[in-house]
């Protein structure tokens, strides 16, 4: 198990779960405890490469994408939302 040092990751991840809805939701959709999740999202467990990676497919980005500085994901979330919302 890998595991890393992911702040950027733990603030793109907060700010996803932000616009999913929940973390019960989150986790649940992920197959993660709760409480684990909860864990991750307030910086208090290590983040595993498996984790990491299984929750930025689920929400539809690369992990690469998740590791970069918030403003900079937030600029790729932002593109990413209006794609969705101009195929609809």
């Amino acid at each position: 198990m890998q595991v890393l040092e992911a702040a950027n990751f733990i603030e793109n991840l907060k700010s996803q779960t932000a616009e999913y809805g929940d973390i019960s939701r989150l986790a649940e959709h992920l197959d993660i405890h709760r409480v684990q999740m909860s864990r991750l999202v307030n910086n208090r467990a290590k983040l595993d490469l498996d984790q990491a990676e299984k929750i930025a497919n689920f929400l539809g980005f690369q992990l690469a994408q998740m590791l970069l500085p918030p403003e900079k994901f937030q600029k790729i979330a932002k593109l990413a939302k209006t794609a969705i919302v101009n195929r609809i």
